[in-house]
């Protein structure tokens, strides 16, 4: 490209990509996100860059233009952050001119709908603006501009609910389904003792955002309950999730509504289908000729309850429904509590009394149920930044063999080995869900856990997207590269059947013996015509000679889905562990101010462990976590990343993501093993020390972040829409880089409240969480303190967690 071409291209593009606002440099297509500028845009849609309300950048579209309006991703030039901004446009009643973008109305008949529509659209605005609550969408701000009306919110990355249930997996057990209700159920509640109702739950406004929580979106449909008493509502309905008395303009519409509605949703998670419409329930209800199959036997009477037709017969507050769920969750029937009124309809005024709320504070995944709270009691606690996609079952007793007792050092505490892998996968799937599971997992095999038949949709998983960026331009190649290829067996999400997987590869590899076999008879015959045997009689096979010894199997509890080397496969070079750094034994004040912990010496990762090095590990040993496809990596955006292909160009030299403690304990004892060296992941107490490189800060340069030290959301000059390469920052006393910053760390610690720093590795099956320590891009400011620590599931992997190893 020209001097003159790359002038004319940086005057055509924006300089910062309107898919993620990186700095892209005036490109049609984003080195980073592979968002390509150039491509058609509709007329309907804002252009690129354009600033609305004097402080809101227009960037892509976000998801599909519903009927009601156009959601853009955008980017906040006084916050220097990423917003969502939703833009009033229906497009029955109204369209955009091209000379001013003014959105006008078709007809003057349409304008007064749409007049009261963008009136509405506003309230809405105004409603959600004054909730505050982790399960709750939260609006920024909201004004008119283009003769319509704008909506900004905070701007979640993840995916709707209905997309995880069409495109991930269709059915969830009620382990999974149960877990990822209940904070919806907290959210309403929250909204409706403040005279609130949302009218319009169903999967696809219930967002499972990658902060770990599910968000219940759109409010659109809301009303305020105690201002409604005329009872003129609209209707506004999804079949399938609406009650009865959504059907009707004048019906008695509250809290029970949305129970409803969040019922019909977790039925859809059990059942892989919504329920009938309410409509079609009246008279004989064809729920009660086999509609409750795929439902637990004890789960139906709450299920029964919340679905009712009758208004009078359901759960009259989220509440109500959420203590019936945590019974059936504590191993008992779920209770059926009374209606507060038999026989009379209910007042429209009527909603629960106002009651402050506890402090939203995690909920430990594999804690003991609690007792089921009165109707009248407080909220439980809503669960934590953990809770956002559904967890593993909470095993009940875990009884797995001990790993082998490792001898205790000389000075200091001792610390727990890392079990080896196969423990560690066993650790992470639980008890109930074995290495190998006979039929395969769920999704990727024909049938469910009861055995029966699952529809076709269900049993195909995502396949993961490999190398799908476009080529870079000149001046971003010397810096951010294509990934590494991958190794398409090993890496790429299976879209067919285990069962059928085997059969291809024994019927593959029974082809390939044929072949080999008749090969190597060819060739001996063709040795034994032109060298006719020696004095002895003798003749020496080709075939035999260069063949090398006995191919060494896995061991006992080796990898999941270990691949034998290929016979004739040139050796490989010995392992190359990562690079060390020494620390010396000292103590780490406790944070409450007890006795400081003693800490031997030990050696510590320079650098978070890096895609090359994974990549080694993977191609060496052929390692698959069989999980992978059960619980997809959350990613920054709308894709489906793997620890290989994460959604953005990557290096050998990046730190690998997309990785769980059991992809990092089995990383750590495979190096183990190849190197008879001892590696595993550091107590959450080690990484501290190391972190803090002998200062007592909130960072190791001192309390006040400087500018260019690490790599968050928040940490001037940059704005990360990704990691870095390792070595990006300076390194701390210790000689260790990106310890704060870039992406956050796992420990081999659980994770606990309250209860200082641990120096302990968590057992196999230990219940709990894991510790994560660091901070990340992707987080903020706040998560840099060397003392920030966060709890998450062992089996969660995303965009921004990564790992370094600790030699003992």
């Amino acid at each position: 490209m020209t001097s003159i071409d790359s002038a004319a291209s940086a005057a055509r593009y924006q300089k910062h990509c309107p898919g993620c606002f990186q700095l892209k440099g005036g490109v049609a297509v984003c080195p980073y996100c592979g968002y390509d500028e150039s491509a058609p845009r509709s007329p309907l849609f804002l252009p690129h860059g354009m600033i609305l309300g004097g402080q809101y950048r227009v960037g892509r579209v976000l998801g599909r233009p519903g009927g009601f309006g156009i959601t853009y991703l955008g980017w906040d030039v006084n916050l220097q952050q990423r917003v969502a901004i939703k833009e009033y446009l229906p497009r029955e009643l109204a369209g955009r001119t091209q000379e001013n973008l003014e959105v006008m109305a078709h007809t003057p008949e349409d304008r007064r709908g749409f007049e009261f529509g963008k009136e509405q659209f506003l309230r809405e605005a105004r409603i959600v603006a004054k909730l505050d609550h982790p399960n709750i969408v939260r609006v920024r701000n909201f004004f008119n501009a283009h003769s319509t009306a704008y909506l900004v919110m905070d701007y979640y990355e993840g995916m709707t609910l209905g997309d995880y249930l069409t495109s991930v997996r269709t059915r969830l057990e009620p382990a999974l389904a149960i877990p990822l209700i209940k904070p919806v159920l907290d959210g309403l509640q929250y909204v409706h003792e403040r005279g609130l109702v949302h009218r319009d739950l169903k999967p696809h406004n219930i967002y499972l955002a990658a902060v770990g929580r599910p968000i219940v979106l759109d409010f659109g449909a809301a009303r305020q309950a105690a201002g409604d008493r005329v009872q003129s509502l609209s209707v506004v309905l999804t079949e399938g999730y609406a009650p009865l008395e959504q059907y009707q303009r004048r019906a008695v519409q509250g809290p029970w509504t949305d129970v409803y509605g969040t019922a019909a949703t977790l039925f859809r998670m059990l059942t892989g289908h919504a329920p009938p419409i309410a409509l079609d329930r009246i008279g004989q209800d064809p729920m009660e000729s086999g509609g409750w199959a795929g439902i637990p036997e004890a789960l139906v009477p709450a299920m029964r309850k919340a679905l009712a037709v009758r208004p009078n017969d359901r759960y009259q507050s989220a509440l109500e429904f959420r203590t019936a769920l945590e019974q059936y969750q504590s191993g008992g029937e779920a209770p059926l509590p009374p209606t507060s009124r038999s026989g009379a309809e209910t007042d429209s005024v009527s909603r629960p009394r106002s009651r402050s709320l506890p402090p939203m504070t995690p909920e430990p995944r594999t804690a003991p149920p609690a007792a089921p709270a009165p109707a009248t009691g407080p909220l439980s606690a809503s669960r934590g930044p953990g809770s956002g996609l559904p967890p593993d079952p909470p095993p009940p007793v875990v009884l797995r063999a001990a790993p082998p007792a490792v001898p205790p050092p000389a000075v200091g505490p001792v610390l727990e080995r890392s079990p080896p892998n196969s423990e560690a996968l066993a650790a992470e799937l639980g008890p109930e869900d074995p290495l190998r599971p006979p039929g395969g997992y769920p999704l990727l095999s024909g049938r469910n856990e009861s055995g029966e038949s699952q529809p076709r949709a269900a049993r195909a998983a995502p396949r993961a997207v490999v190398n799908e960026l476009p080529p870079l331009d000149a001046v971003s190649a010397t810096t951010h590269r294509r990934p590494p290829a991958p190794v398409p067996a090993v890496l790429a999400s299976p879209a067919v059947a285990p069962a059928r997987r085997r059969e291809d590869a024994r019927g593959g590899r029974q082809r390939l013996l044929v072949v080999a076999l008749g090969l190597a008879a060819s060739l001996a015959v063709i040795y034994v015509v032109l060298n006719p045997p020696n004095n002895d009689g003798k003749t020496v096979s080709p075939v035999a000679a260069a063949s090398p010894g006995p191919v060494a199997t896995p061991a006992s509890g080796g990898l999941a889905g270990a691949q034998e080397p290929k016979a004739g496969a040139e050796p490989l070079e010995p392992v190359r562990p990562p690079e060390t750094v020494a620390l010396p034994a000292g103590e780490l004040p406790q944070p409450g101010g007890g006795a400081p912990l003693s800490l031997r010496a030990f050696r510590i990762g320079a650098t978070e462990v890096t895609v090359g090095q994974f990549a080694d590990f993977v191609r060496r040993s052929g390692y698959r976590n069989p999980r992978w496809p059960n619980y997809p990596c959350e990613s920054a955006g709308g894709r489906l990343p793997e620890w290989n292909a994460p959604g953005y160009a990557q290096t050998d030299d990046f730190p690998v993501v997309c990785i769980s403690v059991a992809d990092a304990q089995a990383y750590s004892d495979w190096l183990s093993r190849e190197t008879g060296l001892r590696f595993r992941l550091p107590t959450e107490a080690e990484w501290e020390f190391a972190a803090r490189a002998g200062t007592r800060g909130r960072y190791w340069w001192g309390n006040e972040y400087v500018d260019g030290m690490a790599s968050c959301q928040g940490c001037p000059p940059l704005v990360p829409t990704q990691p870095t390469v390792a070595r990006s920052f300076a390194a701390n006393p210790f000689g260790l880089f990106e310890m704060l910053g870039n992406v956050r760390e796992w420990t081999c610690s659980a994770y606990a409240v309250g209860t200082g720093i641990s120096n302990r590795c968590a057992t196999p099956g230990e219940p709990g969480r894991m510790t994560v320590r660091g901070g990340s891009w992707r987080e903020g400011l706040e998560t840099l303190d060397a003392g920030a620590r966060e709890g998450f599931e062992s089996y969660r992997r995303n965009v921004w967690t990564g790992f370094r190893v600790v030699q003992e």
